[in-house]
């Protein structure tokens, strides 16, 4: 990583009414939550410590060490998908047949549980 680079930051703590993101209707009318991917925004490096990498967000400071609150654009990719379709698909699995069911044990390499 160096300067210049590009980062997502997740903005949780300032989580601004601005920046809610909706799905629109054909009229134009949001519906449902806010989109989850539009809560990352993208900020360039602009310099550095010894210690830190300084976001043009702000100026805030990352730690060098752990990147903590910073996600590669293919992170972001994998949050959002497992977002949008950890909860659909154990819905799923919890409505799928006992054949699915065993099947699915079967990609865990499942053993039974003795009662």
């Amino acid at each position: 990583m160096r300067i210049g680079d590009t980062v997502y930051i997740l903005i949780v703590v300032e989580y601004d009414d601005n920046r809610r993101i909706y799905h629109k209707d054909e009229k134009g009318h949001s519906y449902g939550g806010p989109i989850y991917r539009e809560h990352f925004r993208a900020v360039r490096i602009k310099a550095e410590t010894t210690r830190s990498w300084i976001l043009s967000y702000y100026d805030r400071k990352i730690p060098k060490s752990t990147l903590e609150g910073c996600y590669t654009f293919e992170q972001v990719e994998e949050k959002v998908w497992d977002h949008e379709n950890r909860y659909k698909i154990a819905r799923l699995v919890d409505s799928c047949s006992l054949d699915q069911l065993k099947m699915i044990a079967g990609i865990f390499d499942w053993k039974e549980q003795g009662s």
